[in-house]
């Protein structure tokens, strides 16, 4: 059964992921954003996009919210965005959720902060140029016919 009364209703809970969870230079990384709510409204209105400045990335979120005198409904329920940030450099990053309420108390506040680090690929060292390559197998080929010659004798 569903119950209303009025409420002044905000951000029960909010999670944040980071996918994969141990990102490298390679991975196109996502920022997997939940927002649960005790009542409805509020709800999101507007998700908005990722800002990048250095290695902070942030978003302004926009819930709309009732206004004091207005009824809500007690129901439970998630907003959920997934955003696509893609390729990182390696290093420490911080993502920081902001929050900005509209038509009820209009307000503007950090929900949340997660860090994570992107880590540099490992490479694996040069083959050798042409002309290495070719000295090597010389060398290895000569040192062969060698070593067959003196097991013979």
């Amino acid at each position: 059964m569903l119950n209303s009364h009025l409420a002044q209703a905000t951000v029960s809970g909010c999670y944040i992921e980071v996918n994969p969870s141990q990102p490298t230079e390679l991975d196109e990384v996502t920022v997997f954003v939940s927002l649960l709510f005790r009542t409805y409204a509020p709800y999101v209105v507007d998700f908005g996009s990722v800002i990048r400045n250095g290695n902070v990335l942030s978003v302004n979120v926009t819930v709309s919210v009732p206004r004091s005198d207005e009824y809500v409904l007690q129901v439970i329920h998630a907003d959920n965005f997934t955003y696509q940030i893609g390729k990182l450099e390696a290093g420490n990053y911080t993502f920081q959720l902001y929050i900005k309420t509209i038509n009820g108390i209009e307000q503007f506040w950090l929900e949340k902060t997660t860090e994570f680090t992107v880590t540099p690929i490992k490479t694996m060292p040069e083959f050798p140029t042409g002309t290495v390559f070719l000295a090597i197998l010389l060398i290895t080929t000569v040192f062969a016919i060698v070593y067959k010659k003196q097991t013979i004798n």
